[in-house]
């Protein structure tokens, strides 16, 4: 069971560094991939603390995931509205967007 908790750890810590790195890159925006990110890594990271009684760090991650649970249903509802009100108002279609930026669809 040790060993489970630690591989969950390791990668929710997995997780939170590529979120990090993605977003300070500027390979990821703090959009829905980011916040899904993010929230598996605070979710492995409760996990492990939890097995470990570790309170503070689970309690923080605890947290961590609330405020990402938001975060990530913000971005995923303004994302759709954004992309419906945008092929709404210009005519546009997925396929059409994808061809103009030069992406098979």
């Amino acid at each position: 069971m040790m060993l489970l908790a630690d591989a969950i750890g390791w990668g929710g810590a997995a997780c939170l560094l590529l979120a990090y790195a993605g977003l300070s890159s500027g390979r990821l925006t703090a959009g829905l991939r980011y916040q899904v990110l993010n929230l598996a890594g605070a979710g492995g990271l409760v996990v492990d603390g939890a097995f470990r009684h570790a309170w503070p760090s689970t309690a923080l991650n605890v947290v961590w995931l609330g405020i990402g649970l938001a975060a990530a249903r913000r971005a995923k509802r303004t994302g759709v509205q954004a992309a419906s009100r945008r092929a709404k108002r210009t005519g546009e279609t997925a396929s059409r967007r994808a061809k103009r930026a030069g992406v098979r669809a």
